[in-house]
C-alpha cells in the first residue's frame, strides 16, 4: 500500500508539467513580451517575497534585513536593498519609500483607505492583494501578474508557473492527508527560546499543524489568555510533551541540537530525533509570516510529520524544481543548510 500511495505522489507531482508540455505543443510559439522593468515595493514579507520571486529587478527596498544565513540564496543585490519597514509595526514610511519613485506598491487588502492616498496623490499605483492564504495564494499571484506587466510578459509567464505549482502542492496534500490514519502531536517552538508558539482547539482543517499531518499538541483551552501568539513556560510545554517539535529560530535549533538545555532532553520529540528547523530561505516555509513560500514548506514539513507517506527525497527534489524555476539553484548541500543541518 505505502509504494502504491508513493508511486500515486509521485505521479501526482509530475502530472502538472506533463500537461503543461502537451498544452504547450498545441499552442503557437508567442515570445513574451518585453517590457521595461516595473519599480515596485510590497508593505509586507509575505508581499515582498512574492516581489522577489516574480520581480526581484523591479524591487526598490526590503522590510527587514536579511538574515546572514538566506542572504547566499537570495537573488543577485536584492540582499544591498535599502530596509524600508512593514506596516506590522508601522515602520515603513511614505516619505521614505516614495523618494525610491516605485510604479506600484502592494497592501494587504485591510489596509485603509487613508494609508493609501498619499501615494495615489503623487501617482503611485497601489494595489490591495486579497488574501494570500495557502488556498488564496492563486489570486494573490494573478494581482502581482496583472499589475506588472500581465499574462504575455515575462512576469506574467512566471506568475503562471508559480500559480500551478502552488495548486499543485494543494492537491498532493488533499491526497496525502485522506491517507492518514494516526496524527502526531506538533509544537511550533517560536522565539529564542522555544516558549512562544500558537494553540489550536479541535482538529480544525485550516490549521497549520492539520495541514501537515498532525494535530496542535498546544490547545487554546489551557491557556489563560490564548491569542495568536502566545507565551507558555516549560511547565506547560512539558505537560504536553510534543511528538514532533518544528523550531523557528535557527540559533536556538543549533543550541537545542549541540547543548540542549535539560528539560528539553525529556521530551517525547527529543528522545525520538523529531525536532526539526523550519527553513526561512527566502521567507519562512512554516509559520509566519505566511507566504507563497508554505507551498514548498508544507510538503518538506509534512514528510517529517509522515515519513512513511512521503518521503524526504520526493521533497527535495520539487524544492530544488521550486529554487531553479523562481530563485536560484539549490543544490543537495544547500538544500541541508537551508534545514540547519550544515553551516
Amino acid at each position: 500500500m505505502k509504494n502504491i500511495l508513493l508511486g500515486f505522489v509521485a505521479f501526482l507531482l509530475i502530472a502538472c508539467s506533463d500537461n503543461a508540455s502537451e498544452k504547450q505543443t498545441n499552442i503557437p510559439h508567442k515570445e513574451p513580451q518585453q517590457t521595461r522593468v516595473i519599480k515596485a515595493f510590497g508593505m509586507n514579507p509575505p508581499l515582498t517575497v512574492l516581489l522577489e520571486i516574480l520581480n526581484p529587478e523591479g524591487m526598490v527596498g526590503l522590510n527587514y534585513k536579511p538574515y546572514p544565513e538566506d542572504i547566499v540564496f537570495m537573488p543577485p543585490n536584492i540582499a544591498d536593498l535599502p530596509v524600508l519597514g512593514h506596516m506590522g509595526d508601522r515602520s515603513a514610511l511614505f516619505e521614505a519609500i516614495a523618494q525610491l519613485k516605485p510604479d506600484v506598491v502592494f497592501f494587504s487588502d485591510t489596509t485603509p483607505l487613508e494609508v493609501l492616498e498619499p501615494y495615489e496623490k503623487v501617482g503611485i499605483k497601489v494595489v490591495r492583494v486579497e488574501g494570500y492564504g495557502f488556498e488564496s495564494l492563486g489570486s494573490a499571484i494573478e494581482s502581482y501578474k496583472d499589475a506588472l506587466g500581465g499574462g504575455d510578459s515575462a512576469v506574467g509567464k512566471k506568475a503562471d508557473a508559480l500559480i500551478a505549482f502552488v495548486q499543485k502542492s494543494i492537491d498532493t496534500l488533499q491526497t496525502l492527508s485522506e491517507a492518514i490514519t494516526s496524527r502526531p502531536k506538533i509544537y511550533f517552538a517560536q522565539g529564542f527560546d522555544g516558549l512562544k508558539s500558537q494553540c489550536s482547539d479541535g482538529d480544525n482543517q485550516q490549521e497549520l499543524a492539520y495541514r501537515i499531518g498532525g494535530v496542535n499538541a498546544l490547545p487554546c483551552s489551557i491557556l489563560t489568555n490564548p491569542s495568536h501568539q502566545v507565551s507558555i513556560n516549560f511547565e506547560i510545554l512539558a505537560s504536553i510533551n510534543p511528538e514532533v517539535i518544528f523550531v523557528r529560530e535557527l540559533p536556538f535549533y543549533k543550541e537545542l541540537m549541540s547543548n540542549p538545555p535539560q528539560e528539553w532532553q525529556s521530551l517525547k520529540a527529543f528522545e525520538d530525533k523529531r525536532i526539526y528547523y523550519a527553513p526561512s530561505t527566502p521567507s519562512n516555509w512554516l509559520m509566519r509570516p505566511p507566504s507563497v513560500m508554505q507551498s514548498i514548506g508544507f510538503l518538506w514539513a509534512f514528510s517529517k510529520v509522515q515519513p512513511t507517506l512521503l518521503d524526504d527525497e520526493s521533497v527535495k527534489q520539487e524544492a530544488q524544481n521550486f529554487f531553479h524555476t523562481f530563485l536560484r539553484d539549490l543544490s543537495d548541500n544547500d538544500y541541508e543548510r537551508i534545514q540547519g543541518l550544515k553551516d
